[in-house]
């Protein structure tokens, strides 16, 4: 079962509906539904603004959308829209860069141990209040 498949899913039952009812709210049949669900079809901009528009999509829900969708096309998009300092721009691009170009070549191990010292790092930058707004 696909990402998209599970929010999709949990947003049917959580607005009480079958797949039938959720395809003619969004203006597609349940076939096309069911095929972006499994990623047979992409989902076009037009279905991702009726879903948003339909149930009312918190941000932070249609960033986990986003990710589904991203996901299931084998893509992650880094938005630096909220870049704090447009003076490290280009560090921003190469540090991601660099991770979406190296981490292919780790094990599930070393995948897990590179998360676990992000997670440190970042809980280390939130105690210390987020970046110092220093340019490196």
């Amino acid at each position: 079962m696909t990402q998209v498949a599970k929010f999709l899913g949990k947003l049917r039952i959580d607005n009480d509906q079958r797949l039938g009812e959720m395809a003619e709210q969004l203006g597609v049949s349940s076939a096309t539904l069911s095929s972006i669900q499994n990623g047979s079809r992409s989902v076009t901009q037009k279905f991702r603004e009726n879903l948003y528009r339909a149930y009312s999509l918190t941000d932070g829900q249609k960033e986990e959308f986003e990710n589904a969708v991203q996901q299931l096309k084998g893509e992650v998009v880094i938005s630096l829209k909220d870049v704090r300092s447009k003076n490290c721009m280009r560090q921003y691009v190469d540090t991601a860069t660099m991770f979406a170009r190296d981490l292919t070549r780790l094990d599930g191990e070393q995948l897990r141990q590179m998360q676990e010292l992000l997670k440190t790092f970042m809980r280390k930058v939130e105690a210390q209040g987020g970046a110092n707004g220093t340019d490196t």
